[in-house]
């Protein structure tokens, strides 16, 4: 994917979804002064924050999101593509559920 193109999706992602999607993997806001943007820590990894941009004009806000997406690829074990997608969707549209018995462990 170009460079421009690559950019212009990234601007697509929404801040609010950002904020959801990282609130339902558990992330834990915390409170700022800061004004455009609002920090995320990992409870789970010591002095792990991420910092979203409020306001999709923002010059760097395609770098911030891109940045956002590779701690999470890298977190989540998840494909780049798969936590764009995620972050372009709709939070209430995202299922997820897990059916963990000794048969689904050992992949039968």
């Amino acid at each position: 994917m170009e460079s421009e193109d690559l950019s212009l999706l990234l601007r697509q992602v929404n801040p609010e979804t950002v904020e959801k999607y990282l609130l339902a993997i558990g992330w834990k806001k915390i409170q700022t002064e800061f004004v455009g943007m609002v920090i995320y820590e990992n409870p789970r990894v010591a002095y792990e924050q991420i910092i979203v941009p409020i306001d999709k004009n923002y010059l760097d806000y395609s770098l911030r999101i891109s940045q956002i997406i590779e701690l999470l690829h890298k977190r989540e074990e998840k494909s780049r593509e798969e936590v764009l997608n995620n972050l372009l969707t709709n939070p209430s549209d995202i299922i997820r559920f897990r059916l963990s018995s000794t048969k689904t462990r050992s992949g039968t």
